[in-house]
């Protein structure tokens, strides 16, 4: 009886570890009995006796590669799409506050900002940024921090304890009851002047980061601008501590709104473009500042103080019905007038759309339905990262909006453009070049309001805000609203319904009623 040598399989020139073999054991049998499922991790897929993909002799050409790790050209290519899937509002946000703290570190401190970043840093941050009265003395509560220095701060009851005999005789000049008895009455208290308000920033500092472009105008910013620049600063932190523990945080638009809304630390980000990293120690290493119970609570009273002061937050006025129509009537007939025309009717009807998504509205999303009328798919917001299909992104276009828009694409089509943005910019002589960009709108909205006589002050989120609070005063249902502009809460809805919406309404008049 002839017996047979088992096949050898063909030689693989070291390609993939793990396909060849020199003989079958009992265990490689038992693992080819099993089903596909339940073969052990790492398993290969075709027995040893398999011959190779048809595939593999192409990576030999070009170079396999090592399946443990990635090359620069693929590595770059990720962060390229890592960078591309972000907000470019976010983007450009995260940017503007790491330069300004570079900026503002080199300034106060001579030296490159590092992470981690000590506490006591952001602490004169603050107080750098943040408006005060000159006559109010800081909190003495602050002091006794085991992380701020011991000289950086005198307790209030050292500064206004009286420590001579004309502090003594001033101390019982204000007790009434000792007043009297040395036969002087009480004394009126004194109305304080309004004080004017002061920071820690140097004029000089404050004057050079003007200069230099990190800041638009001398003296304190808002205070939503400060505590944007803290929650900033907390996601640079969190995010490299991430690295250093390996884990990967994914990205959270809601982060820097609970850092605004608490004044605490936020929730982890992306890395902010240009945040800095420590040569020495890694910000992995220490704790969050931004995190620590002595700059939480120095915001929290900084809110508080600037609430006391009657400061709110500056709104811009929101484009309703009839302001509306007032800029409406400045566009005219020509190709600005037209464009513009049909780029407000368009932001404004839609639901008040923002100005990234105006300057990133391209012809393919617009579909001209029966009617005149137009239906636009948005693809992309800020509710909607990942592009997902959605029946709430499709917006109508209707009445004087569709007819505005076409009567602008009867323009775009006899300058040859079928394809690409929507709204561009109009250069000499008339011809349309490169799409709009959103500073653009915002320049538009302000324009044309200024053409129109309208007071107030105006932005291209004046658009949204005046199409919310015109439905308010129109009784539009709010499901309906919230359909058009995509909001996710209804409490940021109603939030829109301005002051002026309630103008119409009849709890302010029941005292006329009678």
């Amino acid at each position: 009886m002839t017996t047979h040598a088992p096949a050898q399989p063909p030689a693989s020139s070291g390609v993939t570890p793990g396909l060849e073999a020199a003989h079958l054991d009992v265990a490689e049998i038992a693992a080819r009995a099993r089903p596909p499922a339940a073969r052990p991790p790492g398993h290969p897929i075709h027995p040893p006796s398999h011959p190779l993909h048809e595939l593999v002799p192409l990576a030999q050409r070009r170079g396999a590669l090592d399946p443990q790790q990635l090359t620069a050209t693929a590595e770059g290519a990720a962060r390229a799409l890592l960078r591309q899937g972000e907000a470019t509002n976010t983007r450009l946000s995260y940017s503007s506050a790491m330069r300004y703290w570079c900026a503002w570190y080199a300034a106060r401190y001579g030296g490159a900002l590092t992470l981690p970043v000590p506490v006591p840093v952001v602490v004169q941050f603050i107080v750098d940024h943040a408006a005060r009265r000159r006559d109010e003395p800081p909190n003495s509560s602050v002091a006794a921090h085991d992380a701020w220095p011991a000289q950086a701060l005198k307790p209030t009851l050292d500064a206004t304890a009286p420590s001579s005999v004309e502090g003594a005789h001033q101390d019982a000049s204000a007790d009434p009851v000792r007043a009297s008895s040395e036969g002087r009455g009480p004394r009126k208290p004194r109305k304080k002047p309004a004080a004017a308000l002061v920071t820690e920033l140097p004029p000089d500092i404050d004057a050079a980061l003007v200069a230099h472009g990190y800041k638009g105008k001398l003296g304190a910013p808002a205070l939503n601008t400060l505590v944007h620049r803290i929650a900033v600063l907390s996601k640079a932190h969190q995010m490299a501590r991430s690295r250093v523990m390996g884990g990967a945080a994914a990205p959270s638009p809601s982060g820097i709104k609970a850092a605004r809304q608490g004044a605490n630390a936020a929730a982890t980000p992306p890395v902010p473009p240009g945040a800095p990293s420590s040569s020495g120690a890694s910000a992995g290493d220490g704790p969050n500042p931004c995190a620590d119970p002595l700059v939480r609570e120095l915001l929290a009273r900084t809110r508080r103080a600037y609430a006391q002061r009657g400061a709110a937050p500056k709104r811009q006025r929101a484009l309703t019905r009839d302001p509306m129509q007032l800029v409406l009537a400045t566009c005219d007939a020509s190709l600005k007038g037209k464009r513009d025309r049909a780029l407000l009717l368009f932001a404004w009807s839609t639901g008040g759309r923002r100005r990234s998504e105006v300057s990133a509205a391209v012809l393919e999303n617009l579909q001209r339905v029966d009617g005149g009328a137009f239906l636009y798919t948005l693809t992309h917001s800020k509710t909607n990262q990942r592009g997902d299909l959605r029946p709430e992104d499709v917006k109508p276009l209707v009445g004087s909006a569709a007819a505005a828009m076409r009567e602008w694409l009867a323009v775009l089509q006899a300058h040859g453009i079928r394809e690409g943005a929507i709204f561009r910019r109009i250069r000499r002589g008339g011809h349309l070049a490169e799409p709009l960009a959103a500073a653009a709108v915002r320049d538009i909205v302000k324009e044309r309001c200024a053409l129109a006589g309208v007071e107030g002050s105006f932005s291209a989120h004046s658009l949204r805000a005046g199409f919310v609070t015109e439905a308010g005063r129109q009784n539009m249902p709010l499901p309906e609203t919230m359909a058009l502009t995509g909001h996710q809460s209804v409490a940021t809805v109603v939030g829109y319904f301005r002051a002026e919406a309630t103008l119409a309404g009849q709890a302010g008049r029941m005292l006329d009623e009678g």
